[in-house]
């Protein structure tokens, strides 16, 4: 029995049990006590239920008409019954002494009552919320790549690690002619909504990328798709890099995201936001930016997962920690898992309150 259920039962019962013509429930909210369902209109003012939250008694009303009883939860009272108009063989009259031990019997049960309607209503909204987020995590789990493609001349490496209760992390990699174009994004807010806004992305840039769209026409395109079809505030921070191998060149766009990395030999360079997050503005249009990238060269893209993880201290791994870790020369893969074991040694036991996701891609050198 729900809690809208029991308070009708509640009042029928209490009418029954102490002819009454009209009764009421209040329940706690807050520091007072509001309605919640009544038959009838009975005289209880909010200084009336403050008395009786003062003195935890049954308390008279109305020369004796009116009644109001404390309803005791764990530890404190969580409501109130109330009620009016005594009928009698001579019409309406006072409430007695047993009238009122009744009533407080009554309400003790009803405390119990409502206290186990609270307890099944928080296990099933609890349940609720664990099919969500399973749900959530499996549209999350469909649509992120099941591998990394092999291609000719680029080396890549990521890591996806969704949190407990799933962020809108989402990564692509697509093959190009002359190499890759990868992205990271982040959808803002958690579980269904962030899941659901993931897959529309996911569908737009599928369709976008393949047909070979020039990336500030994708932002741009991604941009109109998602403050269209999304809900108000709602918005995703973005980044994508195309590698050309031959051109020996790197385009990308960064739409409000964390600055992605170059290296370069022994110089690191940082890939900026040069526009707001797609979603936000309807009119927004994007530009892509063109660097050098010649063999040899990597490029790393990141979501605040990784640099914004805390500790049990609540401090963040931070960018210079993640830019130690990127200047190492090594592969991908090794820049990969050095990252995952930096960040896990730093939180520790602390739990994972956002994705990381992390892509890492390095142009071979050339054969002499």
């Amino acid at each position: 029995m729900n809690i809208d259920e029991l308070a009708d039962e509640v009042l029928f019962r209490m009418i029954s049990l102490i002819n009454a013509r009209r009764a009421a429930l209040f329940l706690r909210d807050g520091d007072r006590f509001k309605p919640y369902r009544s038959f009838g209109d009975v005289p209880v003012t909010e200084a009336d239920l403050q008395r009786l939250v003062a003195t935890r008694e049954a308390i008279t009303l109305e020369g004796g008409t009116a009644v109001a009883v404390p309803v005791n939860g764990n530890n404190q009272i969580i409501g109130v019954l109330a009620a009016a108009d005594r009928e009698t063989r001579d019409g309406i009259g006072a409430f007695e002494a047993n009238e009122l031990r009744l009533l407080s019997l009554f309400a003790n049960q009803v405390g119990i009552a409502l206290e186990n309607a609270r307890l099944h209503r928080d296990a099933l909204e609890k349940q609720a919320m664990e099919r969500e987020l399973e749900l959530a995590a499996t549209i999350q789990r469909d649509i992120l790549p099941k591998s990394i493609p092999t291609i000719e001349g680029v080396e890549i490496a990521a890591l996806s690690r969704p949190a407990r209760r799933v962020g809108g992390d989402y990564h692509a990699f697509f093959e190009c002619e002359n190499g890759v174009t990868m992205l990271v994004a982040d959808v803002s807010g958690k579980s269904m909504p962030a899941a659901l806004l993931v897959s529309a992305l996911h569908a737009a840039v599928q369709l976008l990328v393949r047909e070979g769209r020039e990336l500030g026409e994708v932002a741009t395109e991604l941009n109109r798709h998602i403050h269209h079809w999304s809900a108000e505030n709602k918005f995703i921070t973005f980044i994508i890099a195309s590698i050309d191998r031959e051109a020996e060149t790197l385009e990308y766009v960064n739409a409000g995201h964390n600055p992605g990395y170059v290296i370069i030999g022994d110089q690191l360079e940082t890939l900026k936001s040069h526009g707001l997050p797609i979603g936000m503005l309807a009119q927004s249009k994007y530009m892509a930016q063109t660097r050098s990238f010649p063999a040899g060269s990597t490029v790393v893209l990141y979501s605040d997962g990784i640099t914004e993880a805390e500790n049990e201290a609540g401090e963040e791994f931070g960018d210079e920690r993640l830019q130690t870790l990127v200047r190492v020369s090594c592969s991908p893969a090794e820049m990969r898992d050095r990252i995952a074991a930096a960040v896990d040694a730093f939180v520790g036991s602390a739990p994972q309150y956002d994705d990381e996701t992390l892509v890492i891609a390095t142009v071979s050198p050339k054969m002499r």
